[in-house]
Formats: C-alpha cells, sequence, structure tokens
C-alpha cells in the first residue's frame, strides 16, 4: 500500500476575488453549440492573472516549487462570499482552477484532492483563498 503526503509547508496561498458562478462563466452560441468563456468569465480570468502577479511577487525564489507545478497536488478553495445568497459552491470552483491552469499548474487534471469550504459572510471584502499544495508519495 503506498501512502500520500501533502506537503503543506511549502504551499501556495493565493487571495482571489470572489469567482462566478460556472452558470455565468461559460456561454453556449446555440446555433454552432460551440462554448465559449463569457465576457464575465474573461473579465474574472483577467483580473486573476493580474492578482496571481501581485500574490506571487511574495513568493520566494528558494522555495522548493518552480511555476507551473507538476506532479500530483492538492488544493483547498475557501469562498468567502459578499451577501447572503444561497449559492451552490460546486459553481464557484471551475472557474478558479481554470484561470489557475497553464500558470500555476499545468492542468488541473493534476488535482488529486480538493476541498471547498464555505467561509463568512463578508460584504467588504468578498473573495477566494486558494491553497496549492505537493502530493508526495512516502
Amino acid at each position: 500500500m503506498t501512502l500520500r503526503k501533502t506537503i503543506s509547508l511549502s504551499s501556495i496561498e493565493l487571495t482571489l476575488p470572489f469567482p462566478p458562478s460556472v452558470n455565468n462563466y461559460w456561454r453556449t452560441n446555440f446555433k454552432s453549440k460551440v462554448v465559449h468563456l463569457s465576457k464575465k468569465g474573461r473579465d474574472y480570468k483577467q483580473t486573476v492573472i493580474h492578482e496571481m502577479k501581485a500574490n506571487l511577487l511574495n513568493f520566494s525564489e528558494s522555495n522548493e516549487f518552480a511555476l507551473p507545478l507538476t506532479g500530483r497536488l492538492s488544493v483547498t478553495i475557501d469562498l468567502y462570499a459578499g451577501t447572503f445568497h444561497q449559492m451552490d459552491i460546486d459553481n464557484r470552483t471551475k472557474g478558479v482552477l481554470d484561470c489557475l491552469e497553464g500558470s500555476i499548474y499545468t492542468n488541473d487534471n493534476q488535482i488529486d484532492e480538493l476541498i471547498v469550504r464555505r467561509k463568512a459572510i463578508d460584504k467588504q471584502n468578498p473573495r477566494c483563498v486558494v491553497r496549492i499544495c505537493k502530493i508526495m508519495e512516502e
């Protein structure tokens, strides 16, 4: 039996804007059946790229990670909504994971563990805190 251990001492933590619902992130052209990123999705992706650059300035080059990460990963997403409206937290994850693909990790199929948590409402600062850790086999 192979045991896996999540490395948490060397993790990446990003604070990103609160993500749009996947229902607003993608659009389908019903005539051609082509699925594409909506304007809301494109705007969110641009904002995330800007925020990632700002967040990663604090990421030390002495860290054992080289970006984009390769290998198996564990991702934790904490969602701090700005309103009390009901939401399905699973509808918020796809856009976040897609935005990180290609810069933080190569492909989101590397994620073996995904934890999504609804946190306290924060009307002044709705956000999404993402922690990414490597999974090492022992």
